[in-house]
């Protein structure tokens, strides 16, 4: 019997290891990830995203919470402004939530299937899914996925996922137009699968509240009990050393500067502009005219309620709109503290958007 030499048994056997432990594919990490995705019951992420469609870079805090099946929280706060807005989806529907305004909006709406966010890992992986033409690259640590972008708005063409091996969370996501200029950036900075969250985080009187205490984190507010077991009410403190300050006095009434849009269709001019008073409160309103015409008229409400509107829910992608009217359409959203209505009968949804998006970042005149 012919004994083969030791240090090539030893040669052969890594070899045979090798080539069965070799560089993972894209099909073989999509497997994996789509697997990981269908078995966790939730996840909590943190992150920062960076918006450079504007004169100036602009950096929101991003918090995202989802429970199985259905249970999505986003919290979007600008990191210079103390303003927070969240959008909410439990069992009642989906909400629009500005708690320092007191302000809510609430949609029967599917969101966020049909209308996915950079920051969701649903949207990342169903991205990867859907582009059967996608790029694959892996490193050391990560590997980078080059899909097609499958955003509302439109001028987001082609997304870099950058996902740990590891674990399988998302690293960074770097989106771009259709001449590769970066126009998102989102850097995530913490992910957990299967984070067990308390039984009242996604209930919406409890995240209409929570902020008031800003010594809590955003999870422990919703953590914090009342001593009598009922929830406060946005005129009172969550704990018994704060002051009981009315909400309207928690952001004090800027100096009204008008803000008008840095992007305008072609073949569009403002017209006029023009004061008035919504309640006791100063507003304006910005004409335009020539190939299509709108208004858009400007506020600074403090202490406005409103709940139960039929409309769609539009990602502006630095804060969520809301779109009411059929003919006559009316796009309202809040950003930093300032409320604006863009009212319409010819502009196409895109347009709305496209001027909605250049109001952001723009210093009032």
């Amino acid at each position: 019997m012919r004994r083969w030499p030791f240090m090539l048994v030893i040669a052969l056997l890594t070899a045979l290891i090798l080539s069965g432990c070799g560089p993972k594919t894209a099909d073989d990490v999509m497997s994996d990830l789509t697997k990981r995705m269908e078995k966790m019951d939730s996840y909590k992420a943190n992150g920062k995203m960076t918006l450079l469609t504007g004169e100036k870079p602009l950096q929101y805090s991003v918090e995202v919470w989802y429970k199985q099946p259905h249970y999505y929280r986003v919290m979007l706060k600008q990191d210079e402004k103390n303003v927070s807005q969240i959008v909410l989806r439990n069992d009642d529907g989906v909400f629009v939530l500005t708690p320092h305004l007191n302000k809510s909006f609430r949609f029967q709406s599917n969101w966020p299937e049909q209308q996915g966010q950079v920051y969701l890992m649903q949207t990342l992986v169903q991205s990867i899914q859907d582009d059967q033409q996608r790029k694959f690259s892996d490193d050391k640590e990560t590997v980078l996925f080059d899909v097609a972008a499958n955003y509302q708005n439109s001028m987001l063409a082609r997304q870099k996922i950058r996902i740990m091996k590891d674990s399988y969370s998302p690293k960074t996501i770097e989106v771009f137009d259709k001449q590769a200029a970066k126009l998102v950036q989102m850097d995530f900075q913490s992910f957990e699968y299967d984070f067990k969250f308390d039984d009242r985080a996604f209930v919406t009187q409890k995240n209409m509240t929570g902020w008031l205490n800003p010594s809590l984190t955003s999870e422990d507010a919703l953590h914090e009990k009342m001593v009598d077991g009922t929830e406060p009410t946005l005129a009172e403190s969550s704990t018994s050393d704060q002051p009981q300050t009315p909400a309207k006095q928690q952001t004090p009434v800027q100096s009204f500067g008008v803000i008008e849009p840095g992007y305008l269709p072609e073949g569009v001019a403002k017209r006029d502009m023009q004061e008035f008073r919504l309640g006791d409160q100063k507003a304006v309103m910005l004409r335009y005219g020539g190939n299509y015409h709108f208004t858009l008229t400007e506020s600074h409400p403090q202490t406005t309620t409103v709940s139960a509107m039929d409309g769609q829910l539009i990602d502006l992608g630095h804060t969520f709109a809301v779109l009411l009217g059929d003919e006559q359409k009316t796009m309202t959203w809040t950003d930093e503290g300032v409320e604006y209505k863009l009212t319409t009968a010819d502009l196409s949804l895109d347009e709305m958007m496209k001027v909605a998006r250049s109001v952001n970042g723009q210093i009032g005149k």
